[in-house]
């Protein structure tokens, strides 16, 4: 349907550049638990190679013509899906991009980026329109939706196609998850083996 993809080019980081297309989301059919664990199981199906662990992903959050009724189908209280998800895919995640936000959530989110420190800042982006949208992602690398050049329907056959080429790992990994209960424990950086830290890698 579009509502959600990965784009075939990067963003200028190098990252991955998940698209999320809200008002193309149908909360009539689709439970926050479903969409939420769509998303990050077709994103494990690209996490699964190592070069995409190390650059990360750049979420593009489409709030354009997204109608109230569905930015209120999914709670706060679903928050705990949206937990539950991401427990299961561990990733770099490294700028999440809201587009055409409503005027109300901008404002709030305006203001809770002034007290965030400046590394958060930077991985937290609100833009009006396609038009800015563009200053951070190419046009070349946009779709048509997006005001970009490139072929929708393309970009959602390659990213259906790379999601069921890896479709058994994916169920594998879901097999696993994060056991954040021991994450205090490990104190020492030299300790955190494979940690983004000592790699110094942000």
């Amino acid at each position: 349907t579009g509502a959600a993809y990965i784009l075939r080019k990067r963003a200028p980081d190098g990252s991955l550049i998940y698209v999320i297309n809200l008002a193309k989301f149908d909360v009539e059919k689709y439970g926050s638990d479903m969409a939420f664990n769509f998303i990050y199981n077709t994103l494990v199906a690209y996490m699964i190679n190592d070069d995409n662990q190390i650059l990360g992903c750049t979420f593009v959050l489409n709030y354009v013509d997204c109608p109230l009724k569905l930015i209120s189908g999914y709670p706060i209280r679903d928050s705990a899906d949206f937990a539950h998800s991401a427990n299961r895919c561990a990733g770099r995640y490294k700028k999440y991009i809201l587009v055409g936000l409503p005027t109300a959530a901008a404002a709030i989110l305006t203001a809770v980026k002034k007290v965030m420190t400046e590394k958060q800042r930077n991985r937290l982006e609100l833009v009006k329109d396609y038009e800015e949208l563009s200053q951070h992602i190419d046009k070349s690398a946009l779709t048509e939706y997006l005001g970009g050049s490139e072929s929708e329907n393309e970009v959602i056959e390659l990213f259906i196609k790379i999601v069921e080429e890896n479709y058994e790992k994916v169920c594998q990994c879901n097999e696993f998850q994060l056991d954040m209960t021991k994450a205090a424990a490990c104190r020492d950086l030299d300790d955190s083996i494979g940690s983004f830290r000592t790699l110094e890698i942000d």
